[in-house]
């Protein structure tokens, strides 16, 4: 067995749910799920690059190099982002998705909120929601929770997909 899968291994079987959860709670400005905040980086359209300035792309979106990075940490939209698993960078859409028993309360929350509904599936039971750019989507998916009949919440990130060749 090779050194490095031992490593990891190890690492898996000593890792627990608690120590995972404090890792997260630990630093809630620089990571979230197994995503972490990339400062240097910036996902723009296509169109409005220079393709010197191009660091990699993920679906329509180009990553770029700021020169001047963004003081905040915060989960914006069009955030650059590293899946820790993959080592994959990954954009944040500013999506949420909501599962929910009770659809009228989280259209409710979601207009309190300023957040816009882009699409609802199943009557309501599965919204998906648009953050402002400027927004903290990490506050709004706790707010969300918060809303009774909520199950599930969701920020969706956009990921280069990876296929078998």
């Amino acid at each position: 067995m090779k050194l490095s899968t031992l490593l990891l291994a190890t690492l898996v079987a000593t890792t627990t749910p608690v120590a995972l959860a404090q890792t997260a709670e630990s630093e809630p400005q620089t990571t979230f799920g197994v995503y972490q905040i990339q400062p240097g980086l910036v996902a723009v359209t296509a169109e409005n690059t220079d393709d010197r300035q191009v660091v990699e792309n993920v679906g329509e979106m180009q990553v770029i190099n700021v020169q001047q990075p963004a003081a905040s940490n915060r989960v914006q939209t069009n955030v650059v982002v590293r899946n820790v698993l993959s080592g994959e960078l990954a954009v944040v859409t500013g999506r949420i998705s909501v599962l929910s028993n009770d659809a009228a309360a989280v259209k409710a929350a979601a207009t309190r909120l300023g957040l816009k509904q882009l699409h609802s599936f199943n009557k309501g039971q599965v919204l998906v929601l648009q953050a402002s750019a400027d927004a903290d989507l990490l506050a709004l998916t706790t707010a969300l929770k918060q809303v009774g009949g909520v199950t599930k919440v969701k920020l969706d990130v956009l990921e280069n997909k990876q296929e078998a060749h």
